[in-house]
């Protein structure tokens, strides 16, 4: 096949827009303002910065774009899934489930490279996204579902149980992927839209989790020795420390966090949270 020279113009309307809208672009200028800040053709950079953008707000309306994407994914390995998805929201869902690593990005650089290297909007098909050399007989879409990940497999009950315990644990699986994709794309956030480090907000960002993590065990502790408490003995920190729980003060609770206004302290009230919190690992 043989391709024309990449232009920026030739890519979805749609997408120019909303990435050019997500910038503060002009949409008339938008696609020579892409090119005079990431080149003469979409980069590894221009789809990690835009990403969010580029899933959330063009695929969902781009079908066959949508659908190209998934096989590629689904044949790399990249996401996760019990079966092939089929559908908008099925395949929007097995999208969201990759991370922005760099996997993902050459995979949609390379799809982005041949919507602008086309005289019309028709998007790449599979065997066109990837070069030759990489080609192999497949069919489309594949008919053979991959195997859950190692550690969603281990969040699944072994013993035998309603089919309703199954289906919570396969909801707690992807809840779990959901949670670790928004805290990547919090992180790219972070990244790209203000002036610090990586090694500088990853401290804090990492507290936050600790103490989140704690704050369910507490919970989940406190929920189980309620009621245990008698008139001659309350249930206090040994309680919790027996059963391997950090204890907590209500000071350190997470829900407090949540609970502050616009205008409190914030970061007083986290560095005052994890204080306590390391207090009690030392005690």
């Amino acid at each position: 096949m043989r391709r024309k020279r990449f232009d920026w113009d030739l890519l979805p309307s749609r997408l120019l827009h909303v990435v050019g809208d997500s910038l503060g672009l002009s949409r008339a200028t938008a696609a020579s303002d892409l090119a005079g800040s990431y080149g003469s053709r979409p980069t590894d950079e221009f789809v990690r910065q835009n990403w969010i953008v580029i899933r959330d707000r063009w695929l969902p309306l781009a079908g066959e774009s949508r659908q190209a994407l998934v096989v590629e994914l689904w044949n790399l390995g990249i996401g996760f899934a019990d079966d092939y998805p089929t559908g908008r929201d099925a395949e929007m869902a097995f999208i969201r489930s990759c991370s922005n690593a760099r996997r993902l990005r050459e995979t949609v650089v390379a799809l982005l490279v041949e919507l602008g290297g086309s005289s019309s909007d028709a998007p790449a098909t599979v065997n066109d996204i990837m070069p030759s050399s990489d080609r192999s007989a497949r069919s489309s879409p594949p008919t053979s579902a991959r195997t859950t990940p190692p550690d969603a497999k281990a969040a699944q009950p072994r013993s035998k149980g309603s089919t309703q315990v199954n289906e919570s644990a396969q909801q707690q699986t992807i809840d779990i992927y959901d949670i670790a994709n928004r805290l990547w794309e919090t992180a790219d956030e972070l990244r790209a839209n203000s002036h610090l480090k990586a090694a500088e907000y990853a401290i804090p960002v990492l507290g936050l989790i600790f103490l989140k993590f704690a704050d369910s065990r507490f919970a989940q502790a406190e929920a189980a020795l309620a009621g245990s408490s008698t008139g001659r003995r309350e249930v206090g920190k040994a309680n919790y420390q027996a059963r391997g729980v950090l204890f907590l003060p209500e000071q350190a609770r997470f829900a407090n966090l949540l609970k502050l206004k616009e205008g409190d302290n914030l970061g007083k009230a986290i560095n005052d949270a994890m204080a306590r919190s390391r207090t009690r690992i030392r005690s």
